[in-house]
């Protein structure tokens, strides 16, 4: 039988390892941290502090500046309304003062009407350009089986006036008519070219029979240049169509009515020789029909050309106007023994424009100052009532 033996040291149970631990080494961890970071932001706080606690959002020194400027602004306007309330204590409106302590107004600004400076050699006229042109610009009428003609034109020499050759073309009676004139007067064609075609020395000369002494015959010249200031004047039938005097001269025989003349006014664009060889000014004041025969001005009253034709190619929109040159007008007349005034020398007005006109463009086909409108050559036709 055997003895029961004893257990063995090594036998013993094992004791468990206390769990508790672990989460109070997490809370003691816990607590250190927060005590460092709370270390470290009380450290950071207290490096800032004394610094400027927030960024400037304006830029405070150019604030300061334009509140300083505004008060002083301020000031001034408060003195000057203390003057004005010291001025308004008084009478400010009497009989010798209406204007009482206050400033008066300003002088007008409007600028005077052009006066028409005395050319060398020239005569001097009392009135200003408008009026110069007024006296010596004519409306041409010719009655015609098919109506009645029309154009312009406008003194050279006393009693002759110049126009279109086709203006008067075909024509049995002639008649002009003007405000110094006094109603229509019967004219005779005393010489023409012959020439009705655009490009062709086209001019006629009539003899007016009782034309007063006191109209003064335009003088002529041949100084010209490129942007010169120009005038046309006459009487286009897109202008006549809304004056009465006009309709009761055509349509009631009224030989005392007389219409109202038209001006445009642009600028010189170029100068140049057509295919014939004559030489042409080609200009921006406006003309149409019924402007043929009359004079092209510069701002001192000279003829420098005769209104005669226009150019428009539709399909741009846009026109041309055409004058013929003085130098051909010069010779015209002097072969027909006129004693026309020749001025030479710039033309310095007294009172320039002060707006520029726009330049011409080029165009294809054309049509006369006074009449009908073409596709390729221009051909004037005198338009008839």
């Amino acid at each position: 039988m055997s003895m029961p033996q004893s257990p063995s040291p090594s036998a013993e149970p094992r004791r468990g390892k206390p769990w508790w631990l672990i989460p109070a080494g997490l809370v003691v961890a816990l607590v250190f941290l927060a005590l460092g970071a709370w270390l470290g932001w009380a450290l950071l706080a207290h490096k800032l502090d004394g610094l400027e606690g927030r960024a400037s959002l304006i830029d405070e020194a150019r604030t300061r500046e334009e509140i300083a400027l505004q008060k002083k602004a301020n000031e001034a306007l408060e003195k000057r309304i203390a003057e004005a309330k010291k001025i308004l204590e008084g009478d400010v409106c009497t009989v010798d003062n209406p204007f009482g302590g206050l400033p008066a107004p300003p002088e007008s600004t409007a600028p005077p009407a052009e006066a028409v400076p005395t050319p060398e050699g020239g005569r001097a006229f009392e009135g200003n350009l408008l009026d110069l042109v007024e006296g010596a610009v004519v409306l041409v009428l010719s009655p015609r089986a098919e109506g009645v003609g029309m154009g312009s034109g406008f003194f050279v020499a006393p009693g002759f006036v110049v126009t279109n050759a086709h203006v008067v073309a075909g024509a049995g009676d002639i008649f002009v008519t003007s405000k110094p004139l006094g109603g229509a007067k019967p004219a005779t064609l005393v010489a023409s070219t012959n020439a009705t075609d655009p490009g062709e020395a086209d001019f006629a000369l009539l003899k007016v029979g009782g034309a007063p002494a006191t109209i003064q015959p335009l003088a002529v010249t041949t100084t010209l240049a490129k942007l010169d200031h120009v005038v046309a004047a006459g009487f286009p039938g897109i202008v006549m169509a809304g004056d009465q005097a006009f309709r009761r001269l055509i349509e009631q025989g009224d030989a005392s009515a007389v219409p109202e003349m038209a001006v445009t006014s642009g600028e010189v664009s170029v100068m140049q020789d057509l295919a014939g060889g004559v030489p042409v000014v080609v200009h921006t004041a406006g003309i149409s029909p019924g402007n043929s025969g009359g004079p092209l001005v510069d701002r001192c009253g000279r003829v420098v050309g005769v209104n005669t034709f226009l150019r428009v190619d539709a399909s741009q929109a846009v026109r041309v106007n055409y004058a013929l040159a003085s130098a051909k007008l010069i010779a015209f007349l002097k072969s027909q023994n006129v004693g026309v005034t020749v001025l030479s020398g710039r033309c310095v007005p007294a009172n320039p424009p002060t707006e520029a006109a726009a330049p011409a463009q080029g165009v294809s086909g054309g049509q006369g100052a006074s009449g009908g409108q073409g596709g390729g050559a221009a051909t004037p036709a005198t338009p008839s009532k």
